[in-house]
């Protein structure tokens, strides 16, 4: 065990965050997104389960992991289908944390931010049964 790093943060998890480079991506989803037929064509290749919810998520993610400056939103959620400004319970828990971190909070369409999880570093599957609980998170310098 290390000091200092939140107990969320497991092996592999922490290993696929120090391989990520400055502007690269990290998307945290819920149980129902489809991570596994995604992730083969990622970097890292695999998914990486945490039995939480995506605000407890966040909260580990985020203790370590610097978001982009460089952007005026480092952090992007899914919209539901249909409802452009509709806030899921999901995403409301984790919005002060996200905020906490220092960045704005755009959303996306389904198509665009499935464009966006391909092109992702990473993908970090909760244990969350709700629908629409996605963020990306871009990475920044320490």
């Amino acid at each position: 065990m290390l000091k200092g790093i939140h107990n969320r943060i497991e092996p592999d998890l922490l290993h696929a965050m120090a391989m990520m480079g400055e502007g690269e991506s990290i998307a945290i989803v819920e149980r129902a997104f489809p991570a596994y037929a995604i992730a083969p064509q990622l970097p890292f290749k695999r998914v990486i389960t945490i039995s939480a919810r995506l605000a407890d998520v966040s909260r580990a993610i985020l203790s370590l992991l610097p978001l982009d400056g460089r952007v005026e939103c480092a952090a992007t959620i899914m919209q539901a289908e249909g409802e452009p400004d509709f806030i899921p319970e999901t995403i409301e828990e984790a919005i002060p944390i996200i905020e906490a971190a220092g960045t704005a909070i755009q959303s996306a369409d389904r198509d665009t931010f499935m464009t966006m999880v391909m092109h992702s570093h990473v993908i970090v599957q909760t244990q969350d049964i709700r629908r629409h609980g996605n963020v990306i998170f871009v990475k920044g310098a320490l």
